[in-house]
Protein backbone atom coordinates (compact mmCIF):
# COMPACT_ATOMS: atom_id res chain seq x y z
CA UNK A 1 0.00 0.00 0.00
CA UNK A 2 1.94 3.19 -0.91
CA UNK A 3 -0.70 5.94 -1.78
CA UNK A 4 -1.63 8.48 1.05
CA UNK A 5 -4.75 10.31 0.17
CA UNK A 6 -6.94 13.11 1.91
CA UNK A 7 -10.61 11.43 0.96
CA UNK A 8 -13.85 13.11 1.63
CA UNK A 9 -16.19 11.60 3.64
CA UNK A 10 -15.53 7.79 4.37
CA UNK A 11 -14.23 4.45 2.47
CA UNK A 12 -16.12 1.07 2.64
CA UNK A 13 -13.56 -1.66 3.48
CA UNK A 14 -14.00 -5.51 4.68
CA UNK A 15 -12.20 -7.16 7.90
CA UNK A 16 -12.03 -10.14 10.42
CA UNK A 17 -13.39 -10.12 13.63
CA UNK A 18 -13.36 -12.71 16.56
CA UNK A 19 -16.81 -12.44 18.71
CA UNK A 20 -16.13 -12.72 21.97
CA UNK A 21 -19.36 -13.94 24.77
CA UNK A 22 -20.05 -10.55 25.16
CA UNK A 23 -20.67 -9.68 21.56
CA UNK A 24 -17.48 -7.86 20.93
CA UNK A 25 -15.60 -7.18 18.08
CA UNK A 26 -12.20 -8.13 18.83
CA UNK A 27 -9.06 -7.66 15.83
CA UNK A 28 -7.41 -10.74 15.05
CA UNK A 29 -4.14 -9.91 16.65
CA UNK A 30 -4.30 -10.87 20.50
CA UNK A 31 -4.10 -8.44 23.04
CA UNK A 32 -5.56 -5.49 20.62
CA UNK A 33 -8.67 -3.64 21.94
CA UNK A 34 -12.17 -4.69 21.11
CA UNK A 35 -13.70 -1.61 18.65
CA UNK A 36 -16.82 -1.08 20.00
CA UNK A 37 -19.71 1.39 19.03
CA UNK A 38 -18.89 4.88 17.43
CA UNK A 39 -15.46 5.35 15.74
CA UNK A 40 -12.06 3.16 16.76
CA UNK A 41 -8.90 5.08 16.02
CA UNK A 42 -5.78 3.76 15.29
CA UNK A 43 -2.85 3.60 17.69
CA UNK A 44 0.86 3.02 17.00
CA UNK A 45 2.00 0.23 19.32
CA UNK A 46 5.62 0.77 17.76
CA UNK A 47 6.08 4.17 17.72
CA UNK A 48 3.66 5.94 19.98
CA UNK A 49 4.59 9.26 17.81
CA UNK A 50 3.19 7.79 14.69
CA UNK A 51 -0.33 9.44 13.89
CA UNK A 52 -1.03 6.11 11.95
CA UNK A 53 -1.80 5.13 9.08
CA UNK A 54 2.47 6.41 8.41
CA UNK A 55 4.06 4.86 4.93
CA UNK A 56 6.83 2.74 5.86
CA UNK A 57 5.32 1.57 9.30
CA UNK A 58 1.63 -1.29 9.31
CA UNK A 59 0.47 1.28 11.62
CA UNK A 60 -3.33 1.73 11.06
CA UNK A 61 -6.74 0.42 10.47
CA UNK A 62 -6.30 -2.48 7.88
CA UNK A 63 -8.96 -3.60 5.85
CA UNK A 64 -9.57 -5.27 2.32
CA UNK A 65 -11.29 -3.32 -0.66
CA UNK A 66 -13.19 -6.45 -1.69
CA UNK A 67 -15.26 -8.46 0.50
CA UNK A 68 -14.51 -11.28 -1.44
CA UNK A 69 -11.16 -11.40 0.43
CA UNK A 70 -12.06 -11.94 4.11
CA UNK A 71 -15.06 -14.01 2.72
CA UNK A 72 -12.55 -16.13 1.28
CA UNK A 73 -10.91 -16.94 4.52
CA UNK A 74 -12.18 -20.10 6.13
CA UNK A 75 -11.76 -20.02 9.93
CA UNK A 76 -13.71 -19.19 12.92
CA UNK A 77 -14.20 -15.26 12.59
CA UNK A 78 -17.02 -12.74 11.40
CA UNK A 79 -16.22 -10.32 7.89
CA UNK A 80 -17.37 -6.73 8.48
CA UNK A 81 -17.94 -3.83 6.15
CA UNK A 82 -16.65 -0.82 7.70
CA UNK A 83 -16.22 3.07 6.88
CA UNK A 84 -13.09 4.22 7.20
CA UNK A 85 -11.66 8.13 7.43
CA UNK A 86 -9.22 10.41 8.66
CA UNK A 87 -6.21 10.12 6.98
CA UNK A 88 -6.16 6.60 4.81
CA UNK A 89 -3.12 4.99 2.76
CA UNK A 90 -4.91 2.91 -0.10
CA UNK A 91 -3.33 0.10 -2.52
CA UNK A 92 -4.78 -2.39 -4.62
CA UNK A 93 -5.82 -4.77 -2.47
CA UNK A 94 -6.77 -2.95 0.75
CA UNK A 95 -6.03 0.04 3.03
CA UNK A 96 -5.18 1.27 6.10
CA UNK A 97 -6.90 4.06 8.03
CA UNK A 98 -6.64 6.20 11.18
CA UNK A 99 -10.31 5.85 12.28
CA UNK A 100 -13.40 3.43 11.11
CA UNK A 101 -16.53 2.04 12.49
CA UNK A 102 -18.05 -1.30 11.71
CA UNK A 103 -21.10 -0.48 10.00
CA UNK A 104 -22.46 -4.53 9.61
CA UNK A 105 -21.17 -8.23 10.31
CA UNK A 106 -21.47 -11.37 7.91
CA UNK A 107 -22.21 -14.56 9.60
CA UNK A 108 -20.44 -17.46 8.11
CA UNK A 109 -22.58 -19.83 6.31
CA UNK A 110 -20.92 -22.61 7.72
CA UNK A 111 -22.02 -22.07 11.01
CA UNK A 112 -24.78 -24.49 12.00
CA UNK A 113 -28.35 -22.13 12.35
CA UNK A 114 -28.19 -22.74 15.78
CA UNK A 115 -24.64 -21.07 16.32
CA UNK A 116 -25.56 -17.87 13.86
CA UNK A 117 -28.94 -17.38 16.04
CA UNK A 118 -26.85 -17.52 19.22
CA UNK A 119 -24.56 -15.31 18.00
CA UNK A 120 -26.67 -12.92 16.35
CA UNK A 121 -28.33 -12.40 19.81
CA UNK A 122 -24.92 -11.46 21.64
CA UNK A 123 -24.55 -8.98 18.65
CA UNK A 124 -27.86 -7.76 18.73
CA UNK A 125 -27.62 -7.25 22.53
CA UNK A 126 -23.37 -5.95 22.56
CA UNK A 127 -24.05 -3.97 19.13
CA UNK A 128 -27.81 -2.78 17.86
CA UNK A 129 -26.30 -0.30 15.47
CA UNK A 130 -25.25 -3.25 13.58
CA UNK A 131 -26.47 -5.00 10.48
CA UNK A 132 -26.47 -8.52 10.69
CA UNK A 133 -26.24 -10.90 7.65
CA UNK A 134 -26.48 -14.84 7.11
CA UNK A 135 -25.87 -14.62 3.57
CA UNK A 136 -22.93 -13.73 1.78
CA UNK A 137 -25.03 -12.76 -1.50
CA UNK A 138 -26.86 -10.32 0.67
CA UNK A 139 -23.98 -9.01 2.17
CA UNK A 140 -22.36 -8.33 -1.12
CA UNK A 141 -25.20 -6.83 -2.57
CA UNK A 142 -25.75 -4.52 0.67
CA UNK A 143 -21.99 -3.52 0.28
CA UNK A 144 -20.19 -3.70 -3.20
CA UNK A 145 -16.88 -2.98 -3.21
CA UNK A 146 -16.24 1.28 -4.20
CA UNK A 147 -14.63 2.18 -7.37
CA UNK A 148 -11.66 4.33 -6.41
CA UNK A 149 -10.65 4.77 -10.17
CA UNK A 150 -10.87 8.46 -9.51
CA UNK A 151 -8.17 8.66 -6.61
CA UNK A 152 -5.62 6.51 -9.07
CA UNK A 153 -6.13 3.71 -7.47
CA UNK A 154 -7.33 0.37 -9.38
CA UNK A 155 -8.33 -2.28 -7.03
CA UNK A 156 -8.74 -6.22 -7.15
CA UNK A 157 -9.05 -8.67 -4.90
CA UNK A 158 -5.93 -10.80 -3.52
CA UNK A 159 -4.62 -13.85 -5.12
CA UNK A 160 -6.53 -15.94 -1.93
CA UNK A 161 -9.77 -14.60 -3.29
CA UNK A 162 -9.31 -15.12 -6.89
CA UNK A 163 -7.53 -18.51 -6.47
CA UNK A 164 -10.22 -19.73 -4.75
CA UNK A 165 -12.42 -19.28 -7.69
CA UNK A 166 -9.59 -20.83 -10.28
CA UNK A 167 -9.41 -24.25 -8.42
CA UNK A 168 -13.22 -24.55 -8.54
CA UNK A 169 -14.13 -24.27 -11.46
CA UNK A 170 -11.76 -26.16 -13.33
CA UNK A 171 -12.90 -29.00 -10.95
CA UNK A 172 -16.36 -28.39 -11.69
CA UNK A 173 -15.57 -28.91 -15.45
CA UNK A 174 -13.75 -32.16 -15.01
CA UNK A 175 -16.75 -33.57 -13.04
CA UNK A 176 -19.25 -32.45 -15.91
CA UNK A 177 -16.77 -33.90 -18.41
CA UNK A 178 -15.91 -37.32 -16.36
CA UNK A 179 -19.74 -38.10 -15.82
CA UNK A 180 -20.46 -37.18 -19.97
CA UNK A 181 -18.03 -39.78 -20.70
CA UNK A 182 -19.53 -42.37 -18.46
CA UNK A 183 -22.89 -41.50 -20.44
CA UNK A 184 -21.61 -41.15 -23.77
CA UNK A 185 -18.62 -43.71 -24.56
CA UNK A 186 -18.16 -43.14 -28.02
CA UNK A 187 -16.51 -39.93 -26.43
CA UNK A 188 -13.87 -41.31 -24.29
CA UNK A 189 -12.96 -43.10 -27.33
CA UNK A 190 -12.80 -39.62 -29.33
CA UNK A 191 -10.66 -38.32 -26.72
CA UNK A 192 -7.95 -41.44 -26.46
CA UNK A 193 -7.93 -41.94 -30.37
CA UNK A 194 -7.50 -38.67 -31.38
CA UNK A 195 -4.84 -36.96 -29.24
CA UNK A 196 -7.29 -35.24 -26.77
CA UNK A 197 -5.30 -36.55 -23.94
CA UNK A 198 -2.47 -34.11 -24.85
CA UNK A 199 -4.46 -30.97 -25.21
CA UNK A 200 -6.81 -31.64 -22.01
CA UNK A 201 -2.74 -31.83 -20.11
CA UNK A 202 -1.15 -29.30 -21.46
CA UNK A 203 -4.63 -27.47 -20.19
CA UNK A 204 -3.66 -28.96 -16.84
CA UNK A 205 -0.84 -27.64 -16.97
CA UNK A 206 -1.18 -24.16 -17.95
CA UNK A 207 -3.86 -24.08 -15.56
CA UNK A 208 -1.35 -25.20 -12.49
CA UNK A 209 1.32 -22.20 -13.86
CA UNK A 210 -1.20 -19.94 -13.64
CA UNK A 211 -2.11 -20.64 -10.36
CA UNK A 212 1.71 -20.28 -9.35
CA UNK A 213 2.20 -17.27 -11.39
CA UNK A 214 -1.17 -15.57 -9.34
CA UNK A 215 -0.16 -16.69 -6.17
CA UNK A 216 3.08 -14.63 -6.17
CA UNK A 217 1.07 -11.51 -7.33
CA UNK A 218 -0.09 -10.81 -4.04
CA UNK A 219 1.29 -7.26 -2.95
CA UNK A 220 -1.22 -6.66 -0.68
Amino acid sequence: MSTEALVPGTLLGFRQFRIDVQGELLPLHVGNRPWRPGTTRAVCVNHPEHRPPVTGCTCGLHAWHHADDALSRDDETVVAAIRAHGRIILGVHGLRAERAEVVAVCLPARWTARRREAVAARLRSARPDLEIFTSARGFRQRFPSEDLAALGVHTRPTAHARLRRAVHLPWVLGVLALYSVMVWPPAMERVLTGGGWVALLGAFVAWQAWLVRQSMDDDA
